[in-house]
């Protein structure tokens, strides 16, 4: 079962942009400031999207969907580089953390969780925004 962090409204903030669950590349500006993201310290990107309106991510009723991007500083023998991973963001009724975060998941990233650098092609393929402001 994965794990559960609350968040509150500043933590949030700077994913108040998302729409139409178009997937976008996050400032480190805004990631950094979002707790309990997996290894941080090797992360590549963080790749999110998300809306006001819900939709069904690993199971639970998300605003936001967010790819985490990793570079494996020590691979298994014959894993890929790279390690993905999926967090999901829901709006709950609490005044002082609004938000809770769920993750990480292995399952629903666009890349699998194991990739090459070639494979991160697909997040600009797929018509995504360069990245958020």
């Amino acid at each position: 079962m994965a794990k559960k962090y609350p968040l509150t409204a500043n933590q949030f903030d700077g994913l108040n942009v998302l729409t139409g669950w178009s997937i976008n590349e996050l400032p480190d500006s805004t990631w950094k400031d979002i707790p309990n993201l997996p290894r941080k310290e090797n992360t590549i990107s963080v790749m999110a999207s998300g809306d006001c309106s819900s939709e069904i991510l690993n199971g639970i009723n998300s605003i936001v969907g967010i790819d985490v991007l990793v570079h494996e500083t020590n691979p298994k023998p014959g894993e890929k580089p790279g390690n993905a991973y999926h967090m999901v963001i829901q709006k709950i009724n609490d005044d002082k953390y609004p938000y809770l975060m769920h993750g990480p998941f292995n399952k629903q990233t666009v890349v699998p969780h194991h990739f090459e650098a070639e494979d991160l092609e697909i997040y600009f393929e797929q018509g995504t925004d360069d990245t958020i402001s």
